[in-house]
């Protein structure tokens, strides 16, 4: 999916050379609350209104990245797998190349800033091919755990055959800024969208 495929590197930006729908995700790896205006029209915050910082459940794994950065919590069931260094990658589902969901957090690039993450977000994923990118949501001066600072956008898009929703945060802390991307294949969003809202939630300090 869109993000930091064998095609892309995935960078959630996304994080991980592979095939399928895994490349899809990885590859394509501050506003208010309630609206921020895009390209001239009002977004509404929609879905990631009811993002609120609290902790992960026990059972699920906490995962810090080296550079520092904002630290993700996978929940219990989901695989890790292999990625660019300084990645972490997770994925429901026993196809690795085909998950039913997907949660990657990559320490971000210079590019990468609060202030601009809507649009370089959009466009990241439209300029690697991804089509019919649709923005859904944005939220920013988000809190979450720790302190961290962060910037949501919630969007659709078409890779290959498949459609695809995501929630893509960039998170900053006073150790550095993380992109955070939490997707899954549009058909299954709705049964996945409370699973991986909740590792947004539980994003905290490294």
């Amino acid at each position: 999916m869109a993000t930091s495929r064998s095609a892309r590197v995935a960078t959630a930006r996304g994080a991980i050379v592979a095939t399928g729908l895994i490349v899809a995700l990885l590859a394509s790896a501050c506003g208010s609350a309630g609206s921020a205006a895009t390209a001239g029209h009002t977004v509404s915050a929609g879905v990631l209104a009811s993002l609120r910082t609290q902790a992960a459940p026990r059972d699920w794994r906490p995962v810090r990245l080296a550079a520092g950065g904002a630290a993700i919590a996978a929940p219990p069931g989901w695989r890790r797998v292999s990625g660019d260094p300084g990645s972490a990658t997770f994925v429901l589902g026993a196809n690795a190349d085909h998950p039913r969901a997907y949660l990657n957090a990559t320490p971000a690039t210079e590019e990468e800033q609060l202030g601009s993450w809507v649009g370089f977000r959009l466009g990241h994923n439209r300029g690697e091919g991804d089509r019919n990118v649709r923005l859904l949501a944005t939220r920013g001066e988000l809190r979450l755990g720790g302190s961290v600072a962060a910037r949501c956008v919630q969007d659709a898009y078409t890779s290959g055959t498949t459609r695809y929703t995501e929630i893509a945060c960039l998170a900053q802390s006073r150790s550095g800024r993380t992109v955070i991307v939490a997707a899954s294949p549009t058909p299954v969003w709705q049964q996945e969208r409370g699973t991986l809202m909740r590792a947004i939630d539980a994003v905290g300090v490294a």
